[in-house]
């Protein structure tokens, strides 16, 4: 059985989602257990469903398993041979056991707009800390060049440093289950609305030392993310603006617990330097 997170006890099962128990197996490989997908919303209290390529940079990462390739994390495309996602989806997995697919709507079936792509190599930042989360960010580069089109594109990326202001409107969205609990993943991906928080409202459901300058927080009611949304984005305005990649929070969506995610702004050089 997977070990949960040591802050369960005091902090109502904070989790990097993926990381913990999650409905297959833990990110690091460990015993299988049951998956299925559902046809109603998921995420936590999403407000819709997302229609095909309503967010072209978006894909699902998945693992090999028993019941073949399966969902297990978000990222979206930050070039045409590069994805962006959460450290925690991808540290110690082996790359053999990793797809990428682009243009990815319903996950029990296979269409004309999925584009799979191997992963050839990894660039986890070196500063990662699996147990704080902190620098939760990860590079994958596939085998091939995905071809853009409307429903596979780059994502649009914020200014080095560039501040996301608080109660600005965010959208999140990803295939995760509706609860901590929950086996089933959505079918199609799901959106819903979530106001940004400051660093200090932040800290104030959690702690100073938890939530660092890298991370920015949303939600914080009884909507937001849960397993099988880790990685995915956090998206501003018309443009899809990319401010947020899912990380961790207390539970799923656990009232006055907001979603934690890795700031992209605070990373862009990063990016750079390492998806030459």
């Amino acid at each position: 059985m997977c070990k949960k997170d040591s802050r369960e006890d005091t902090k109502l099962n904070m989790f990097p989602n993926i990381v913990i128990c999650f409905y297959l197996f833990c990110i690091t490989g460990s015993e299988e257990l049951s998956i299925g997908y559902s046809r109603f919303g998921k995420i936590v209290n999403p407000q819709a469903s997302v229609q095909p390529g309503d967010f072209p940079s978006l894909v699902s990462i998945q693992q090999f398993g028993s019941f073949g390739w399966t969902h297990v994390c978000g990222g979206v495309i930050y070039n045409s041979l590069h994805i962006l996602t959460a450290a925690s989806c991808v540290k110690g997995v082996p790359l053999a056991n990793i797809t990428v697919t682009a243009g990815e709507h319903q996950l029990s079936t296979t269409d004309s707009n999925e584009q799979r792509r191997s992963v050839l190599s990894s660039s986890i930042h070196w500063l990662y800390n699996a147990k704080t989360k902190e620098n939760d960010i990860a590079l994958l580069k596939v085998d091939l060049s995905f071809a853009l089109n409307n429903y596979v594109a780059v994502v649009n990326l914020p200014q080095l440093d560039e501040e996301t202001n608080e109660g600005l409107e965010a959208t999140l969205v990803g295939w995760g289950t509706s609860s901590f609990t929950d086996t089933l993943l959505s079918d199609v991906p799901q959106k819903t609305q979530l106001p940004i928080l400051s660093d200090a409202t932040c800290r104030q459901a959690y702690s100073s030392s938890e939530i660092v300058d890298s991370m920015i927080c949303a939600g914080g009611d009884s909507s937001g993310f849960c397993q099988g949304d880790t990685g995915g984005p956090l998206y501003i305005g018309s443009s899809q603006k990319l401010v947020g990649i899912v990380s961790w929070s207390a539970g799923c969506a656990y009232p006055g617990y907001p979603g934690v995610y890795t700031e992209v702004s605070q990373y862009v050089q990063w990016l750079e330097n390492n998806s030459k």
